[in-house]
């Protein structure tokens, strides 16, 4: 929602204390509701790329801003409390530090999220699809050329599995960029929606009088079963002197089972990118590094809902993982996603 300004309280720090940013002529700020900056993993507060905002700390004079990013916060020279905020061509979550101006200390800190405007007219595809997409190829294109046959550097990727990687977040950002995937997403759904079956055996206490195929072991349970009826006087049974027969007998049928290996090891993969996003998501927290915790919550939700689906509900856990079957799965689809959680990458 385009508001005229962005009024953040901070009562938490003294009463009736808040921080007033103001667009400048030509500029603009909004407020996303809290939902969909969830969603989208952005800060609720946000203003635009290139353009220019004042502020003010209104109800205290003793406070002082600060960016994490040199020259953005530029504060008056006549009163420290206020001052400019020009984002300039910086983009993405904007942290900014409260100081008290006695202490010289960091009292508080909150964000802002700096929208990109460049790519698009509509702010949201300019941001959430074109620019975050611009990064995507960036990524692609340089590990491209760096793997050319006739780059001009020489260099070798391997995998290091004794070796954790450097930040938990770069672990966790590997897995989300699998997890977010539209081709992840799609073979979930497909999965649900058209599984592997197995044809089983299901066995079952059947009353004599439903009978509809009698076989040997029929009719060796007929004449051995412990609760048993009478036969009538009337009947063959009785002139071959068999009085009385069993009241039910075990049968078999087939039945379509989701229940095989293929499919466990589905919800094996699952379970395990549920367990480790989790793991995650207790260093954010107890760290208070706010936008992961949050991107990790939303991505524990998102696989809670995945293993909450009734197709889950009757897979049991693998016992055994056959990566040379002739399944859905080829043995490179199996070893990634067997794989991605404990992965850490180094380039040599």
């Amino acid at each position: 929602m385009v508001s005229e300004s962005l009024l953040i309280t901070l009562d938490h720090l003294e009463a009736g204390l808040a921080l007033e940013i103001i667009p400048e002529k030509g500029s603009h700020c909004r407020i996303l509701n809290e939902l969909e900056a969830v969603e989208h993993g952005e800060c609720i507060y946000q203003i635009m790329e290139g353009q220019s905002y004042e502020y003010e700390f209104i109800g205290g004079e003793k406070y002082m801003l600060s960016a994490i990013v040199d020259g953005i916060v530029l504060p008056s020279r006549r009163n420290s409390a206020r001052g400019r905020i020009s984002p300039n061509i910086y983009v993405g979550t904007l942290k900014l530090f409260i100081i008290n101006k006695d202490s010289h200390l960091d009292v508080d800190e909150l964000c802002v999220e700096v929208v990109a405007t460049k790519f698009d007219q509509s702010v949201d595809n300019s941001y959430r699809s074109n620019y975050r997409k611009m990064l995507e190829d960036i990524t692609d294109k340089c590990s491209e050329l760096l793997m050319q046959t006739n780059a001009p550097v020489y260099q070798n990727f391997e995998i290091d599995y004794d070796k954790d990687s450097r930040t938990i977040y770069q672990r966790f950002s590997f897995v989300k960029s699998i997890l977010y995937n539209d081709d992840f997403e799609g073979a979930i759904l497909k999965i649900i929606s058209n599984p592997s079956t197995v044809w089983e055996q299901e066995h079952m206490q059947t009353d004599i009088g439903r009978l509809r195929r009698i076989n040997n072991d029929s009719i060796r349970q007929l004449t051995s079963g412990r609760v048993r009826v009478p036969v009538s006087t009337s009947s063959t049974l009785h002139k071959l002197s068999i009085t009385s027969v069993s009241e039910k007998i075990q049968t078999s049928c087939k039945i379509e089972s989701f229940d095989n290996s293929e499919n466990r090891f589905i919800k094996h993969s699952l379970n395990t990118f549920q367990q480790f996003t989790e793991s995650c998501l207790i260093i954010f927290e107890r760290y208070k590094m706010e936008r992961p915790a949050n991107e990790a919550s939303q991505m524990v939700a998102k696989l809670t809902r995945y293993l909450g689906h009734p197709f889950f509900k009757t897979i049991q856990a693998p016992k055994t993982l056959k990566l040379n079957s002739r399944s859905r799965f080829s043995l490179p689809d199996k070893t990634v996603l067997y794989n991605t959680p404990p992965l850490a990458g180094r380039i040599i």
